[in-house]
């Protein structure tokens, strides 16, 4: 389950649009920062997000990750990973039509140190293909 924690609809449907379709939204939106909410398993490694972009022929490009503050009760990797994307795509975008399709792209995952119950946080910058760029905050939530 995802929760994004943003102060207003308009800034929700931001996060959501920037996430899910990030070359949608203007250098300025996102320039503002990410907030999301994650659940993660004490001591077990999780994948927190998927972070990719692709063009209008559905193949992936470039996506750079770089974490910008560590967590400071576990570990956190970026590594290579394949996901789908949402069939919630907007259809009315140039690259509507890739729902459904696996495309490259790079995984954030997390594990915390043992035993370790209670709230983390890390921070990243991802740059998209399309040279955008956004920061995004993520608070885990570890059971």
């Amino acid at each position: 389950m995802v929760r994004i924690s943003a102060g207003s609809a308009i800034r929700t449907f931001i996060a959501a649009i920037a996430l899910l379709a990030p070359w949608l939204i203007g250098a300025a939106a996102l320039a503002q920062e990410i907030r999301l909410t994650r659940p993660a398993a004490s001591g077990v490694e999780s994948p927190l997000v998927d972070e990719r972009s692709w063009d209008a022929s559905c193949k992936p490009l470039a996506t750079s990750v770089t974490i910008t503050s560590q967590p400071s009760n576990g570990k956190v990797t970026v590594v290579p990973g394949v996901s789908i994307i949402a069939v919630s795509t907007p259809q009315s975008a140039s690259t509507g039509h890739c729902g459904g399709k696996s495309v490259a792209g790079n995984q954030i995952m997390y594990q915390s140190n043992p035993g370790f119950r209670g709230t983390d946080t890390l921070a990243y910058k991802v740059t998209y293909g399309n040279g955008k760029s956004g920061s995004t905050t993520l608070t885990i939530n570890v059971r």
